[in-house]
């Protein structure tokens, strides 16, 4: 694994616990599939424990499994049949599977095969979901994923969703999927430590991405990792730009304003809906004034979460909770410094992921496991660390301006209301990308030598504080903003 791996394209509004679910379900029809033909299959049962049981509705948990076990791709799938689908399902309950020139059909009423078990303990992991697959043998095919944040998924082989009181046929019962251990954070796989890459870079006398891009060489070509990076600038552009042209209400009941377009006017940026690319080139020559900086990447980040929100196309970065800080601190240095260039592209992801994935394997990227430190805390050092490659900083300093940032967001708790993406959670992504150029310009006038924190230090603090965070802070909407505002006290 490389930093590159951290950036996924796919719909919000979670990577955990849509894009998760969406992976897993493509998973674990694929594992019963190794076993059995598919045209033996006589029933699936789904159910979501912890956190995706407790805000997965709000994110579209079932939704997502719903489109991954009829194979649809959350790259490419258009967004209005993330809506036609399911509720043709809900009406006809006929779950019809195409494959390799078979087609066939099963009963699929998700009111009754999709279950919601937010009281299961012990798990494995905060997000962890079972699927139960029956042939028409009688053979039963029981699997469990774990959504570790970010998209990134894991079999949990030792956790089993039959209660140990059930008394069916063992002889017909298989476990299928690969024998991983059980989960455990953080994750056995141990990339070096940021020292230690520091060290390297000094010896070889190695810029960060430069030694960012020597990891992912390992895996990728060039011309891969360059394509790559030209795919999540476009949909981040896309994103941005739909979010700025895109007005009225989100969707979910909390009736949330989109502000995003209200802000571009106010700052008299160019109104160019029909197309991203010209609106990008106006919006480059467009006087726009430095003192005002802040307001525009507010408006960048929140025109993206926005899209999330609405079950837009976003990239994870690391998460699509928080996919809208590194977007706009890109174009803060397209629009405000210089334009980016294929070459900036590269380094700038090489350098965002590398540190996204020290904190994915040291810690965790999951709000379910480690509070919203772990989505806005790691993106905005992310950020912080691929503007200061940008603006020449040194392997120390960039590691300083991804340490300044997350050790401002130590502690922040997950606590979205009513289980969806939008309240606090849209302006966090505008929080998180002014904190992340904060950081940069730091570091800029900053001897990185001199620092007392180490970015090993804080991701180290940040895992300690998150296993110290009660789990009601914890993307359970039973903490903090989600149980204290007199939204809640309306109804949907």
């Amino acid at each position: 694994m490389d930093g590159f791996d951290i950036f996924k394209i796919g719909v919000g509004p979670s990577s955990s616990h849509t894009m998760g679910p969406w992976r897993a379900a493509q998973l674990a029809l694929s594992a019963y599939c190794s076993h059995e033909p598919l045209t033996q299959l006589k029933s699936i049962e789904v159910t979501f424990y912890g956190s995706l049981a407790k805000t997965g509705r709000g994110h579209g948990s079932d939704t997502a499994v719903i489109m991954g076990l009829l194979g649809f791709d959350p790259e490419s799938t258009p967004r209005e049949q993330l809506f036609s689908i399911p509720k043709k399902l809900e009406a006809d309950h006929n779950m019809t599977f195409t494959s390799h020139h078979v087609s066939h059909t099963i009963v699929f009423n998700p009111t009754e095969h999709i279950r919601w078990d937010p009281q299961r303990q012990p798990l494995p992991h905060p997000n962890t979901m079972g699927f139960r697959f029956i042939s028409t043998q009688g053979r039963v095919f029981d699997d469990s994923y774990l959504s570790l944040g970010g998209g990134f998924i894991q079999i949990a082989a030792s956790f089993n969703i039959e209660e140990t009181t059930r008394h069916d046929n063992q002889q017909n019962r298989l476990r299928v999927g690969l024998n991983y251990p059980t989960f455990v954070t953080p994750e056995h796989e141990q990339m070096t430590s940021a020292t230690e890459i520091l060290s390297a870079c000094k010896q070889h006398a190695l810029s960060l991405s430069q030694w960012a891009l020597n990891l992912a060489r390992k895996n990728k070509t060039d011309t891969s990792l360059s394509k790559l990076c030209l795919s999540w600038w476009s949909v981040m552009m896309a994103g941005i730009h739909e979010g700025c042209h895109t007005e009225g209400k989100l969707p979910g009941g909390l009736d949330v304003k989109r502000r995003a377009p209200a802000i571009l006017k106010s700052l008299k940026g160019p109104w160019c809906p029909d197309d991203w690319k010209v609106w990008l080139k106006q919006l480059s020559h467009h006087s726009l004034s430095y003192d005002q900086a802040t307001d525009w990447v507010s408006c960048f980040a929140m025109a993206t979460n926005e899209v999330n929100a609405s079950f837009g196309r976003v990239v994870t970065a690391p998460t699509n909770g928080s996919a809208g800080v590194i977007p706009a601190v890109l174009l803060y240095h397209h629009c405000f410094i210089r334009p980016v260039t294929a070459k900036d592209r590269l380094k700038f992801f090489a350098v965002a992921g590398l540190v996204g994935l020290l904190f994915k394997q040291r810690a965790t990227l999951s709000a379910a496991a480690g509070g919203c430190q772990a989505e806005i805390g790691v993106s905005a050092a992310m950020a912080a660390a691929g503007l200061s490659e940008l603006s020449g900083g040194d392997p120390a300093q960039v590691f300083m301006a991804a340490e300044i940032a997350m050790e401002h967001h130590l502690g922040l708790t997950c606590d979205p209301v009513r289980g969806l993406v939008q309240i606090p959670c849209i302006e966090r992504n505008a929080m998180g990308a002014i904190k992340a150029l904060t950081a940069a310009h730091l570091t800029r006038h900053s001897n990185a030598h001199d620092a007392k924190v180490s970015l090993d230090d804080v991701i180290a603090t940040m895992w300690a504080t998150a296993q110290d965070m009660r789990h009601n802070y914890k993307e359970t909407s039973e903490g903090g903003l989600a149980v204290q505002i007199s939204v809640n006290k309306q109804e949907c």
